[in-house]
């Protein structure tokens, strides 16, 4: 997350117990911040785990993904679920928590969301 739609405004990268919330920006595009943080987009890398809370109040976890096109690229993939959702198709104040920072790519393994870490 951070990529072009947000770059007009402050980032910090995430941290591993963030507490996050999705907050639309002036320019209309949805990304999370602190929820202490409303001015400052956190910046997650392809593969950090979250567990999101959802409107319904259950809770569950989602690994960050960007998608390939598009204007809005940043998604979540939901576990036990192939398909990317698209963080502008999420209620805004969507409340989400940082399992893990990521640096991996997302992978799809027998129906269910795997993170592959790179090594270099």
């Amino acid at each position: 997350m951070c990529g072009y739609s947000l770059e007009h405004y402050k980032t910090r990268d995430a941290a591993k117990d963030d507490e996050l919330i999705l907050r639309k920006f002036p320019s209309g595009t949805q990304g999370f911040t602190r929820v202490n943080e409303t001015d400052c987009a956190t910046c997650l890398k392809e593969g950090a785990e979250l567990m999101v809370k959802l409107p319904n109040n259950q809770s569950r976890r989602a690994l960050f993904d960007t998608l390939p096109v598009g204007s809005h690229r940043d998604a979540l993939i939901f576990e036990n679920q192939n398909t990317p959702l698209s963080l502008q198709e999420l209620p805004v104040e969507t409340m989400a928590t940082v399992l893990s920072i990521g640096g991996g790519q997302v992978v799809m393994q027998d129906d269910s969301v795997k993170r592959e870490l790179v090594t270099a």
